[in-house]
């Protein structure tokens, strides 16, 4: 019991660490753990534990930096605007408390995600590329310049569907982190971001939570849909969202479909989700539920419970120079990519950080850039990959 508890909490410390530094992948520190000689409970509780602590830290620089991963990608504008509103303190509270509370409400329905996936499974794939299609035209439409939307978004899926292709052990990290954080970098203007206020949370939130947690869900349903990010992007064509209700969806989602994600693995055999599907590769996820969902959900409460007590330290970040800073992390971030992808990785960087440069200087918003994952997805389904 006590080895148990150690590989929890060197799983969680390890998953905090990579939700503050981008680029540290919790795919990647759970396939590492696969190839060690470890027990394979003690590596799924690593494992699980791993990505409890990185959903809820991830938040950290997503709101102050303007740096996503993939599960932070749409949330970085509404919380970096937050956080230069002086409410950055508020954003990572909401993302902690919506994760917290989406978990705790999918382990109730897990009972009915056991029964319903089976059931629906490839009920909704035969549509699912006039889905893509419509949300494709709806997300482009709604811009205030469509015409140049409609051009960075073929932009950004043609690179998306190149980049998806090659050889790079994760071609998401140069897509995005050149689309929204170079992007930004490129753009930045000497300023100061104000002093953090720490407000009170609105619950209200969390209907917005048990939305995310249900699109969550959908995510495991959907064949070829895998990524939060689109799930997210396609519901604020839909819904519309004040910022901190769609700060609260978006953490919600990723929290949903991790949760639901054993589910569909243990009813049916199949996951979505990455580390899920390391998970089956150890250990019977039906056998093994039960555990499985109780480290993640303590995960959850120690990590979102060690967010809310730093999340003064965490609002000190605004009172960093951003004019130099923002050096280092182009830097971080050009080393990270090339330590991970190599020149192809450095090289798809720098077409996605031109493209995020001209994106905000013409004035098009920069969800379009989505198309990175919505293009390769629906080309797929055509029968080209």
């Amino acid at each position: 019991m006590l080895e148990m508890a150690l590989f929890f909490f060197v799983g969680l410390a390890a998953g905090i660490a990579s939700g503050l530094f981008p680029g540290l992948h919790p795919n990647l520190i759970s396939s590492i753990a696969l190839v060690q000689n470890i027990e394979y409970e003690k590596k799924a509780v690593l494992i699980v534990s791993v990505y409890a602590g990185h959903i809820i830290f991830s938040a950290v620089p997503a709101v102050f930096f303007g740096i996503p991963d993939e599960s932070t990608i749409v949330s970085v504008l509404p919380g970096n605007r937050m956080a230069l509103d002086g409410n950055g303190i508020a954003a990572i509270k909401t993302m902690a408390v919506s994760t917290l509370f989406a978990s705790v409400l999918a382990l109730l329905f897990m009972p009915f995600a056991l029964w319903f996936y089976p059931q629906a499974y490839g009920a909704a794939s035969p549509y699912l590329i006039y889905i893509l299609v419509l949300a494709s035209l709806l997300l482009v439409a709604r811009t205030k310049k469509p015409l140049l939307s409609a051009a960075v978004f073929l932009a950004a899926g043609l690179l998306g569907f190149y980049a998806l292709r090659m050889e790079m052990q994760d071609g998401f990290l140069p897509l995005f982190s050149g689309f929204f954080a170079m992007g930004a970098i490129l753009n930045y203007r000497k300023q100061k971001m104000p002093r953090q206020k720490d407000g009170n949370l609105d619950l209200g939130i969390l209907k917005y939570s048990a939305l995310g947690m249900a699109l969550g869900g959908l995510a495991n349903l959907i064949p070829a849909i895998s990524s939060p990010a689109q799930i997210a992007a396609f519901a604020s064509i839909f819904i519309a969202f004040e910022t901190e209700n769609y700060l609260a969806t978006v953490a919600a989602v990723n929290a949903g479909q991790f949760v639901f994600a054993l589910a569909s693995s243990a009813s049916m055999d199949k996951a979505r989700h990455g580390l899920v599907i390391n998970l089956a590769q150890i250990i019977g996820i039906g056998e093994n539920l039960n555990m499985l969902l109780f480290y993640f959900l303590l995960g959850i409460a120690i990590a979102g419970a060690a967010l809310f007590l730093l999340r003064k330290k965490a609002g000190q970040l605004s009172g960093v120079d951003f004019s130099w800073f923002n050096w280092i992390l182009a830097l971080y971030l050009l080393f990270v990519v090339f330590t991970l992808d190599g020149v192809l990785g450095v090289l798809v960087f720098a077409i996605s950080s031109a493209l995020g440069y001209a994106t905000v200087r013409i004035g098009v918003e920069r969800t379009v850039m989505m198309a990175a994952i919505i293009v390769p997805t629906i080309l797929l389904l055509v029968g080209i990959s």
